[in-house]
């Protein structure tokens, strides 16, 4: 009888020793980025079962997401559904949860109450803003994420409507006044695209501003009405000023862009008002945007 029980048992521990040998081993990706689907499409064809969890339900083309900002693109065309990416990838499903741990111990990511566990796991949520230990958010708001475009879209479009309607020069003046911290590929670009929002969308559709960046004169009602675009680029991307927009400093100036040199994080004070909207180079700063990294 106790034999029995024996061989019983062996062939108990045996089946879980096959089950366990057998079972395919779990990869969970933590974001759906570029790095994330790409390392999810990778595996494609092992013999992995991939898990996919991202806090959004769509890949976001980020290098677009400047043209999403001046109202060159809906944030529709810079968005793809993740489910839809994937669609024919048998081993990989998605979550739509928002991570806040990892057990180590248990090998398990904590994501809303949902604890998936894994045997591999790849991390690739991305990268923030550098502020250099500032607060500075509120006054020079990044370019990350879609809400951050339409949230720098309202404000540029803001700042041409207020400045319509504005009665002092100098006010009028600083609305117009666009400053772009970060002379990388996408900071080059966003002023860029600012100068040709006004020059081409915007042209025609104001009374009391110039958008298309003419030197402009104009009085009504004995009050002079003069207003100009200007962009600029703070940062140390020199080479890229004039290749962004297929031209040398001249295009770039005629273009109303302006590259002003290096930030010096180390000169800078706590409210970034000071250092950025009155700079030392005498920006009046109506509205600011944060590419640096």
């Amino acid at each position: 009888m106790s034999s029995k029980r024996s061989t019983q048992r062996e062939a108990s521990v045996n089946m879980t020793s096959m089950h366990a040998t057998s079972r395919r081993h779990r990869v969970v990706i933590i974001g759906a980025g570029f790095g994330g689907l790409s390392a999810a499409k990778q595996l494609a064809q092992a013999p992995f079962d991939v898990t996919i969890v991202d806090r959004h339900n769509y890949h976001l083309f980020q290098p677009l997401l400047y043209q999403v900002a001046t109202a060159g693109l809906s944030p529709g065309d810079i968005a793809s559904p993740i489910r839809s990416i994937l669609h024919g990838q048998r081993n990989a499903k998605v979550i739509l949860a928002k991570v806040s741990g990892i057990d180590t111990a248990r090998r398990e990511v904590v994501a809303e109450g949902r604890r998936i566990a894994y045997d591999y796991l790849v991390i690739a949520t991305g990268a923030e803003h550098a502020y250099f230990g500032h607060d500075w958010s509120s006054y020079a708001p990044g370019l990350k994420t879609i809400d951050d475009a339409t949230y720098l879209r309202r404000r540029i479009l803001l700042a041409f409507e207020r400045a319509e309607t504005a009665s002092d020069a100098d006010e009028r003046r600083r609305l117009l006044n666009f400053v772009v911290v970060g002379g990388g590929p996408t900071g080059v670009e966003m002023a860029g695209a600012i100068a040709e929002l006004a020059k081409r969308a915007l042209a025609s559709d104001f009374r009391s501003i110039d958008p298309a960046l003419r030197a402009d004169h104009s009085h009504r009602g004995g009050a002079s009405t003069t207003g100009t675009v200007r962009s600029r680029v703070v940062g140390g991307g020199t080479a890229l000023a004039g290749a962004a927009r297929g031209g040398g400093p001249a295009r770039d100036r005629r273009h109303g862009l302006r590259l002003l040199g290096r930030f010096d994080r180390s000169r800078a004070p706590p409210n970034a008002y000071d250092y950025l909207g009155r700079w030392r180079q005498g920006i009046p700063g109506g509205r600011m945007a944060w590419r640096r990294e």
